[in-house]
C-alpha cells in the first residue's frame, strides 16, 4: 500500500530548529512559530499551541503553551530530549511537531510535520531556524505515524535495501 499525500487546503506553517548537543547526549528543540494557522473555530481565531514528539520511542510528552486568538503565534520555546550517546542512533529518529487548536472540551488538529532527523546536519553545531508547510495528521489524533523510516544501515552479507 502507498501512502497518499493530500495537498489539501493551506494549514499554515511552522519555524522551528534542531541542534544535538554530543556532550551531554541531548537533542535540543526549539518551536519558534507559526504563521497562516488555518482558523478552526467559527467565532474568532484558534489558539494554538504545539506538541512535540521523538519517535519512535517513548518520551515525555512537550508542548508549547497555548497563545490565544492568534493565528500567527511566537512560541520561541526549547524542548530537551536525552538521547542515547550515539549520534547514529539519534539519526535514526524523527521529529514530530503538531500544531492544535485548544477549545473548552478538547483540542481539534490543525496539521503537522515531521522531520527526520537524518536529513539534517546535527553534526555542523549549526541551529538554521526552517519553516515547513504543516499537513493534515497522519496516524491518531493521539499518537502520528511515521511517513518515513530511516536509511537502511548497511550490514554485511545483504545487498538489498527492499525488506524492512
Amino acid at each position: 500500500t502507498s501512502i497518499q499525500f493530500e495537498m489539501a487546503e493551506n494549514l499554515g506553517s511552522i519555524c522551528f530548529k534542531v541542534r544535538y548537543e554530543e556532550d551531554v547526549q541531548t537533542l535540543v528543540v526549539t518551536v519558534v512559530e507559526c504563521k497562516g494557522l488555518k482558523k478552526m473555530d467559527i467565532l474568532g481565531k484558534s489558539d494554538p499551541f504545539v506538541r512535540v514528539f521523538l519517535m519512535p520511542g517513548r518520551h515525555d510528552e512537550q508542548k508549547t503553551k497555548v497563545i490565544k486568538r492568534n493565528l500567527n503565534p511566537v512560541f520561541d520555546e526549547v524542548f530537551k530530549f536525552l538521547v542515547s550517546s550515539k549520534l547514529t542512533s539519534v539519526m535514526r529518529k524523527t521529529v514530530v511537531f503538531r500544531v492544535y487548536d485548544k477549545d473548552k472540551l478538547r483540542s481539534d488538529a490543525i496539521g503537522e510535520v515531521q522531520i527526520p532527523l537524518w536529513q539534517l546536519s546535527l553534526t555542523s553545531g549549526s541551529e538554521d531556524s526552517q519553516w515547513k508547510e504543516l499537513s493534515n495528521f497522519s496516524g491518531t489524533k493521539e499518537k502520528p505515524d511515521l511517513l518515513e523510516l530511516p536509511p537502511r544501515e548497511k550490514s554485511r552479507g545483504s545487498s538489498s535495501d527492499e525488506d524492512w
